[in-house]
C-alpha cells in the first residue's frame, strides 16, 4: 500500500516538474516530445506547434468511442484548419501500424494525420490512463481542456470559440 502510494506521489512529483518547467521557459508543456507520422513515418517535434492551438486526441484503433471520435474530427478538418487549429490524433499502436491503417480505412479517415507516441511519450507523461482522452492547448499552450472519454460535439465547438475563434468573429 505504501509501495503504491509513494510510486504515486513520485509520478506526480515528475509531472508537476515537467509542467513547472516547460512554463518557466514558455514553452507548451508537450513541446520536447516527438511523434512519428503514422502515413510517411516523418518524425516531428510537437514544440513546431507552439504558437498555435492544438487538439491532442489519444485513442487506440480497436476503441469504440475512440472510432467514433475520430470519425467526428475528420468531419471538423478544414473546420479545424481554418481556425489554425492543429489536430494532433496519437496513438501507442506504433508495432501495429496494419491495425491502424486498416482502422483509418474502415472508418473512412482519409484526411486525418494520425501519428504514433514514441515511449516513454506523452501518454505516459500525462498520463493517459483511458482512451478516448482529449487534451486541448490554446496558442501558448496551456491546457484549457483535459477530458477522458467521447467529447460531444457542442461542448468541442463551445472550447474552439474560446480558444480559436472563427474568422470575423
Amino acid at each position: 500500500m505504501r509501495l503504491r502510494f509513494f510510486s504515486g506521489l513520485l509520478l506526480l512529483l515528475g509531472i508537476l516538474s515537467v509542467w513547472s518547467i516547460a512554463s518557466a521557459q514558455g514553452a507548451p508543456f508537450f513541446a520536447s516530445y516527438d511523434v512519428t507520422r503514422h502515413s510517411d513515418g516523418e518524425e516531428i517535434s510537437l514544440g513546431d506547434f507552439a504558437g498555435s492551438p492544438v487538439i491532442l486526441m489519444f485513442f487506440y484503433p480497436t476503441c469504440d468511442e475512440c472510432q467514433e471520435e475520430l470519425q467526428i474530427f475528420e468531419e471538423m478538418r478544414e473546420e479545424l484548419k481554418e481556425r489554425g487549429v492543429v489536430l494532433l490524433p496519437i496513438t501507442k499502436e506504433r508495432f501495429n501500424p496494419r491495425l491502424v491503417s486498416k482502422t483509418l480505412k474502415d472508418l473512412q479517415v482519409e484526411h486525418l494525420d494520425v501519428y504514433y507516441d514514441h515511449m516513454p511519450g506523452l501518454f505516459d507523461s500525462l498520463p493517459v490512463r483511458n482512451v478516448p482522452q482529449l487534451v486541448i492547448c490554446d496558442a501558448s499552450g496551456a491546457v484549457v481542456y483535459d477530458e477522458k472519454g467521447l467529447v460531444q460535439e457542442l461542448v468541442l465547438e463551445e472550447i474552439l470559440d474560446t480558444v480559436a475563434p472563427r474568422k470575423g468573429e
